[in-house]
């Protein structure tokens, strides 16, 4: 590599780069399972089962981050193709916003639509089952 003008720089750049990639990505992950878990706990504090609050956080979580990535992705095609001048990125404001609006629209759903409520349903069952089952297992691990 040091026999390459530039390619050194290169290297350290696409490396540092990487490493900001992978920041990124883990601290939306980390902000992503807290406010799935923050949400469960609001959820059942204001009387929901472990089943209904999780089916219906997991939905939230997962409609909230489709949502935000066609609004970035779509910016970013766009500028792209030059019908932007620069793409979009959402900011924590807007972020939430979006989370907020896919909460009330995902009670509207819930009341209106049983089909939706049955399905949530069953998500949080699975969930929490897999929980159940994942303990008891360790359980008959360390129990002689």
């Amino acid at each position: 590599m040091g026999m390459t003008p530039g390619a050194t720089r290169a290297a350290t750049e696409a490396a540092e780069n990487s490493i900001k990639g992978t920041a990124k990505a883990i601290g939306k992950g980390v902000s992503t399972g807290m406010g799935l878990i923050a949400g469960v706990g609001i959820d059942m504090l204001f009387g929901d089962s472990a089943e209904v609050a999780w089916g219906k956080e997991i939905t939230n979580t997962v409609t909230t981050a489709g949502a935000i990535a066609l609004v970035e992705g779509g910016s970013v095609v766009l500028a792209s193709v030059g019908m932007m001048a620069n793409p979009i990125s959402l900011g924590l404001g807007a972020t939430v916003a979006i989370g907020v609006g896919i909460a009330y629209a995902n009670e509207w759903a819930r009341e209106t639509f049983p089909e939706v409520k049955k399905f949530e349903d069953n998500v949080g069952k699975a969930v929490v089952s897999g929980w159940n089952n994942m303990v008891n297992g360790v359980k008959g691990l360390f129990s002689w």
